[in-house]
């Protein structure tokens, strides 16, 4: 099964000239948001404690917030 993605963040329309480049998909741009958020709020020394469990676990639970922002758009529609 493939994972809905929402489509692409910033499309192009077929006028353009490189159509098939779709670029970022919506819920990459969601998780990017949710890490830009979540950075604007920890110090520097917080940030420098950082390790690669924290990364992944971190990267994980954005992900997982854009996939339900992508659920309840569908819920709304």
């Amino acid at each position: 099964m493939t994972k809905n993605d929402g489509g692409p963040a910033f499309p192009f329309d077929e006028t353009q000239v490189m159509p098939q480049n779709t670029g970022l998909s919506i819920r990459d741009w969601f998780a990017g948001q949710a890490l830009g958020g979540d950075l604007a709020g920890q110090s520097p020394e917080a940030k420098a404690l950082w390790g690669e469990i924290q990364f992944a676990q971190s990267a994980s639970a954005y992900y997982r917030m854009a996939d339900a922002m992508l659920k309840e758009r569908e819920d709304e529609e």
